[in-house]
């Protein structure tokens, strides 16, 4: 009942105390932002391994609710069994649970950043900008190859890329669906044809699309992931809160649909911690700082071998974050 003691020990209590050293005297303490706020490590992440129930979610369950005491808000953005719920309740935190007939995230939503993006300062606000072009594409392009079971090709990519702006810049104010970007490249509007470069040809330009738009079908609600991620986001994420993205609902057969949601819940979790940063930067919000736990990504490399780089692109763009 003592633990941890309040006499010293030969280990420096840097960190969340974790227990006993297995191997001599004093508390082991650690935690990544503990860490990188003493310049221990250059980079504030921690990768957790090990076999199956030997404490990995407790271990994380005891870093996230000390270090909560410290003002530092968690965000679980995949809790695919629903272990970190209950904790995440504890302490008034958001539980978002997106899955079929349950609740919607929206890929193609640019996060709690849009409406104030006009009272950034211009570079802060370009920088923003282009941040969240950037993980609204990496997830859209995560979700297409999933549906289409394999890799997108350059063209692809690139209507990808063009066909939500250029929508949005045809509908102002507006957030656009699955189903209007589909039925925006099937119209075949000029500027986006430009961009597939079918040389004026339609029938090329349907050719150079046909995979992408099977991709948005499966997406739009029609296909395989049905309208999970066809309709508008249902509960919009709260900056100024713990929160958990409960997936455990999705059944673990249902392995494509559970590694789409991970990557989309992991960008918008990711784009809710930037839109604070690129805010408190500009000194129109407090200053905020969190620990996001990408609980079980295992299953999102296992569902495809291209997995591995929408995960990869998450990560680097969280890196600006520290």
């Amino acid at each position: 009942g003592l633990y941890p003691f309040s006499a010293g020990g030969t280990l420096p209590m840097v960190g969340v105390p974790l227990g006993p050293h297995l191997a001599g005297r004093g508390i082991v303490c650690a935690d990544p932002v503990s860490y990188f706020a003493a310049g221990l490590i250059n980079n504030a992440s921690a990768f957790v391994l090990g076999r199956p129930g030997l404490g990995k979610s407790s271990l994380i369950a005891r870093i996230l609710l000390l270090l909560r005491t410290k003002g530092i808000l968690p965000l679980i953005l995949s809790d695919v069994k629903g272990e970190y719920v209950d904790l995440i309740k504890l302490i008034d935190g958001q539980v978002i649970a997106p899955g079929r007939g349950r609740e919607f995230v929206n890929p193609l939503d640019r996060g709690p950043l849009t409406a104030r993006l006009a009272h950034l300062p211009e570079e802060i606000r370009a920088a923003a900008e282009a941040d969240i072009e950037a993980r609204r594409h990496n997830v859209m392009t995560g979700l297409c190859e999933l549906a289409l079971n394999r890799p997108l090709e350059a063209q692809e990519r690139n209507v990808l890329a063009a066909a939500p702006r250029l929508w949005e810049a045809d509908n102002p104010g507006r957030v656009p669906l699955m189903g209007d970007v589909l039925e925006f490249v099937r119209s075949r509007p000029e500027s986006l044809a430009a961009v597939v470069n079918d040389r004026g040809d339609h029938e090329r330009y349907f050719t150079r699309v046909e995979g992408l738009v099977d991709a948005l079908i499966a997406l739009a609600g029609d296909g395989e992931f049905g309208d999970v991620f066809a309709r508008p986001t249902t509960t919009p994420l709260e900056m100024d809160r713990p929160a958990v993205f409960d997936l455990s609902a999705v059944d673990a057969m249902d392995a494509r649909l559970q590694a789409g949601l991970q990557l989309v819940c992991w960008s918008y979790g990711s784009s809710a911690v930037a839109a604070a940063k690129y805010l408190g930067d500009a000194g129109l919000a407090p200053r905020r700082t969190y620990l996001m736990v990408m609980d079980e990504l295992w299953r999102a490399l296992r569902a495809a071998y291209f997995m591995v780089d929408r995960v990869d692109e998450i990560l680097r763009l969280n890196r600006t974050l520290n």
